[in-house]
């Protein structure tokens, strides 16, 4: 269930022209930015009377990694931040492959280490999903 829903999220976000991996690893790191990166960040199920099925409450995580040399990093990144989350957003399909999406919540992360400095933008959408495991 939860491959599935981070394969179709790939697939959506292959349409923004950028590198995408279904993993929070990339290959080729520091030749790759910008990218985006998908992976399942938690998931848990809470069972129901009829066994085994279960309330479904995922975390995905989608990274937007852009290259801080530059300094309109910041604006790169927001932008590429705003692109993914309209995109997801704005699909009925993407979005009814879920029962409810709870949150959308994004945070920023700066690092200036090593020969090619990084900002890391990390969404997370919280959604649950009614079924088997």
């Amino acid at each position: 269930m939860f491959k599935e829903i981070r394969k179709t999220t790939v697939d959506k976000l292959k349409t923004t022209n950028v590198p995408v991996h279904d993993s929070k690893v990339t290959p080729n790191f520091l030749t790759s930015l910008p990218c985006i990166c998908v992976y399942t960040a938690n998931f848990n199920g809470t069972g129901q009377l009829v066994r085994p099925t279960f309330d479904w409450e995922l975390e995905l995580q989608i990274d937007v990694l852009v290259s801080a040399v530059e300094t309109t990093y910041a604006d790169q990144a927001e932008d590429l931040v705003k692109t993914v989350i309209d995109l997801l957003m704005s699909d009925s399909e993407w979005v009814d492959q879920f029962g409810d999406i709870k949150s959308v919540s994004c945070s920023y992360n700066y690092f200036n280490e090593g020969q090619k400095p990084v900002v890391t933008a990390e969404i997370r959408i919280t959604a649950s999903k009614f079924g088997a495991f």
